[in-house]
């Protein structure tokens, strides 16, 4: 069955991290000490509820892409050589704006010879997939292949991430960026697998769904931050961080959604035979 119903589910996404940014900037601005970011003495209750958010919205999210799926909606059956003629750049371009964004780190104060390596690595990887990706139809299976890069640099940024702070679990905005990176990790390398078109119907469900968690984790982080930027006065912006890894994978997420839900289908994934 090949509708347009199942663009409710990136629509839902958006609705959910617009939604979810927002609440965790009032966050932000009313329950959060700023000079240590942990919630006020008292206001633990009202903190906890951007996670209930979050998770309302991942479990909906999931239930509506099984049941899509299972009714056979384009785009959990649509091949990456059977895309629209823009499909392509629409990728491509979120691809090298990510790598721009990766390789700011660069900028770091202290940032570490590995650190600037695995982010050095990642950022011409995407660099040049995107490239690829803009001059082509066709996603090129190398441009796969290059998203390995990436996802062995997010498991890196993700253990420095962690061991960064051991205490983690009490600061809002690193547990979301933590969840951010880990659903990213997932994600591109379903992602891989998308542009190398070495998929079945059951890995693209799991892409589909990695790739919702990864744009609702990584935009809420890039919503609340962005907001508490513009809108929160001098000491919430001062406190506000934007993790750029996370801002680089909600584009890249946001492209994949926008492109399987709003592109032109015309050709339906080959599986690939298993023992």
């Amino acid at each position: 069955m090949k509708t347009k119903t199942g663009r409710l589910i990136p629509v839902v996404a958006l609705i959910a991290v617009i939604a979810c940014g927002v609440v965790r900037f009032f966050q932000m601005v009313s329950l959060t000490d700023l000079e240590s970011g942990f919630f006020y003495r008292g206001s633990e209750m009202g903190g906890i509820v951007i996670y209930i958010m979050l998770a309302a919205f991942a479990l909906i999210l999931c239930g509506l892409s099984f049941v899509f799926a299972k009714r056979g909606e384009a785009a959990f059956t649509l091949a990456s050589d059977g895309m629209g003629s823009n499909a392509t750049r629409v990728l491509g371009l979120a691809e090298i704006a990510a790598a721009f964004l990766i390789g700011l780190h660069i900028t770091d104060i202290d940032p570490g010879i590995t650190a600037l390596i695995a982010s050095g690595a990642a950022a011409l990887a995407l660099f040049a997939s995107g490239g690829m990706l803009l001059a082509r139809v066709i996603p090129p299976r190398l441009t796969g292949h290059l998203k390995l890069v990436v996802a062995v640099y997010m498991f890196i940024r993700t253990a420095t991430y962690f061991n960064s702070d051991l205490i983690i679990l009490n600061h809002a905005e690193h547990l979301i960026v933590i969840m951010s990176h880990l659903c990213a990790i997932v994600f591109v390398l379903g992602y891989a697998r998308f542009c190398a078109r070495v998929e079945n119907l059951r890995t693209r469900l799991g892409e589909v769904i990695f790739a919702l968690l990864t744009f609702l984790t990584a935009g809420t982080h890039a919503v609340s931050e962005l907001l508490a930027l513009a809108f929160g006065g001098k000491s919430v912006s001062e406190f506000a961080k934007l993790d750029l890894d996370a801002c680089a994978f909600a584009l890249i997420s946001c492209a994949y959604l926008g492109v399987l839900f709003f592109t032109k289908k015309t050709r339906d994934i080959v599986p690939v035979e298993t023992d």
